[in-house]
């Protein structure tokens, strides 16, 4: 994928010297702010915490089905439906070829507004396109699923986004062409992260820039450029 450089680059000089005046202007700290420390509780004033349920491993979404039950993604691919006061034993749907290393795996999760008659649900993760090296550039991809009670119907996955995810040779969003269908997830973070209805029956889809988040990096300009799905919220029709 070829950008132009030349405009970046001037782009690039401008953003990092006004960071660096922002720095040592306001002395601006980089690092992650502390947890807020909660009273005794556990629960801030006006809040009562109260255990839902154990039994789960790295829960990242949840969405109530309107029937009442809770169906959780799970970091690692897993989703599985909380129903009667339990997890259920048997997952819902387990997410093949998921990237879970560092702030990657399977980030969003979201019921279609007529899921009741449809039984539609969407599930956005990072694609391990390349499982020999689970640190190095990835892709991401968006699916649909569709419930038959408690779990999935077989062979009912369809792709919507991220048709593009590679293989162990094109491993990367820049390997394809700028308009190409392919999600970055080139760093161990800012990779797709959400995805949700909006009031006009929309789905809203979140995709990081792909880029390393500790040092200058140049694909972190895709976000810039309209052509590329880097760094965008999309909207797209809920059947992609």
């Amino acid at each position: 994928m070829k950008f132009p450089v030349n405009k970046f680059r001037k782009f690039v000089a401008i953003t990092t010297v006004f960071a660096l005046f922002a720095t040592l202007a306001v002395g601006f700290d980089v690092r992650p702010a502390a947890a807020e420390s909660l009273p005794n509780t556990g629960a801030p004033q006006g809040f009562a915490l109260t255990k839902v349920t154990g039994g789960l491993f790295g829960g990242v979404a949840a969405q109530f089905a309107p029937d009442g039950r809770i169906f959780v993604a799970q970091k690692d691919g897993t989703v599985k439906i909380y129903k009667n006061g339990q997890v259920l034993p048997t997952p819902f749907y387990t997410v093949q070829n998921v990237n879970n290393y560092v702030d990657r795996g399977l980030l969003g999760l979201t019921l279609d507004p007529n899921f009741a008659v449809n039984g539609y649900v969407y599930l956005l993760f990072t694609y391990d396109n390349n499982p020999s090296n689970i640190a190095g550039p990835k892709t991401g991809r968006l699916i649909r699923v569709t419930a038959q009670g408690d779990t999935a119907v077989p062979g009912s996955e369809r792709v919507l986004l991220g048709t593009n995810v590679g293989n162990s040779v094109q491993t990367s969003c820049n390997d394809f062409a700028v308009t190409s269908d392919c999600l970055a997830a080139d760093s161990l973070s800012h990779a797709p992260g959400s995805v949700l209805f909006g009031p006009d029956g929309k789905l809203y889809v979140t995709v990081g820039d792909g880029a390393g988040y500790d040092d200058l990096d140049m694909d972190a300009l895709r976000s810039q450029y309209m052509d590329s799905l880097a760094g965008k919220i999309l909207r797209i029709n809920s059947d992609g």
